[in-house]
């Protein structure tokens, strides 16, 4: 394994106010943010990050594994040096699960707007003391990264992208629906990731928000900055099947500088590609690498998507959540929240169903 760079640059703050070293490893806690007195005293003395500098962790497996068949890791997204400072220099953080949308493999852990729906977590949001230790350090963050929820619909991460845009000189990423982009944000140094899975119609049935805003939002950003902004698609079942469809559309928008799709859908389960029975599974996935085998070479190609898709097996031990009824309960129940109907647009997903 290569030498990794994370315990050296920086931390991660998730949803519920834990403190981790690594977004690949999500569940390995340093401290709770509200416990703590100063983030940057935690980086320098807390044993967990000293231990994290001395050796690997069997939290790294993960990164190891995808290595291995040459998928980015974080790691290798987000390199700084190895030099130590003292000072956090890399920031990830989640103020809150608040959110405009529903899209289809969400939930209301991520999402506030599902909480009608599944009646699981409300609002959660990190403590004011917490918001106030993030506001401290951000003078020394070289990168920034701001996740959700949907960053934009909490107002305390414009105070941070604020206050990070006049005392601080680096670069920050905002993963972001794209729905609620602000003019005010319209900054060279903002680097928009936006969750886009399909294109119109599959779009606003995976995603909820309206395509017209969001592709206009991207425009406008990239028409005041000259930048383009990285599309970030996670692999479903919803959209397994419309893979050229997308590249097709965005690969020579000017507005768009990347195209990711390396990531899989797999919680819940029943959204996930490995509910298919393996024929169809292994046949879409051959399909889908001689239409990707085409876009290899593109600039804008991101180059993991084709080792990703290349990488799909066979399914093998799935619990009982990814089923054919789980599959198609969960698409009804989007079915009747979006007013129209996925399988219209996505016939093979039809056939399935009634095979």
């Amino acid at each position: 394994m290569k030498h990794c760079h994370h315990p050296w640059e920086g931390m991660v703050i998730n949803p519920q106010g834990f403190i981790t070293h690594c977004c690949e490893a999500p569940k390995v806690y340093v401290a709770h943010i509200d416990e703590v007195s100063s983030l940057t005293d935690t980086f320098n003395n807390h044993p967990s990050f000293k231990k994290f500098r001395e050796s690997i962790p069997s939290s790294c497996l993960k990164c190891i594994w995808k290595e291995q068949r040459g998928i980015t890791t974080a790691k290798s997204s987000f390199p700084l040096s190895t030099e130590w400072n003292g000072k956090i220099r890399r920031l990830e953080y989640t103020l809150s699960n608040l959110c405009n949308a529903t899209c289809s493999m969400c939930s209301s852990y991520f999402s506030s707007s599902w909480f009608k729906y599944d009646k699981e977590f409300p609002v959660s949001s990190l403590s004011e003391s917490a918001f106030q230790k993030i506001l401290d350090i951000i003078p020394s963050v070289e990168h920034l990264v701001i996740k959700g929820g949907e960053p934009f619909a909490d107002q305390r991460n414009l105070v941070i992208l604020r206050k990070y845009l006049k005392e601080s000189t680096g670069n920050v990423d905002i993963i972001t629906n794209g729905s609620l982009f602000s003019e005010e944000f319209f900054d060279r140094r903002v680097k928009p990731m936006i969750s886009i899975d399909g294109t119109h119609d599959l779009y606003k049935w995976i995603r909820s928000t309206d395509w017209d805003t969001v592709i206009n939002n991207i425009t406008r950003f990239y028409e005041a900055t000259g930048k383009g902004v990285a599309l970030e698609s996670c692999i479903s079942l919803h959209n397994y099947f419309n893979v050229d469809q997308y590249y097709d559309y965005f690969l020579d928008k000017p507005y768009v500088r990347l195209v990711n799709q390396n990531h899989f859908v797999d919680s819940p389960r029943y959204n996930s590609i490995h509910c298919l029975p393996d024929d169809i599974l292994m046949s879409q996935k051959e399909k889908n690498l001689i239409i990707l085998e085409k876009y290899k070479d593109h600039p804008k190609f991101g180059k993991t998507n084709y080792t990703a898709m290349e990488s799909i097996k066979p399914t093998k031990n799935f619990n009982g959540e990814c089923t054919k009824e789980a599959a198609f309960n969960q698409i009804d129940k989007v079915n009747k929240m979006r007013g129209f109907d996925l399988l219209d647009f996505v016939p093979e997903l039809l056939e399935w169903r009634h095979k």
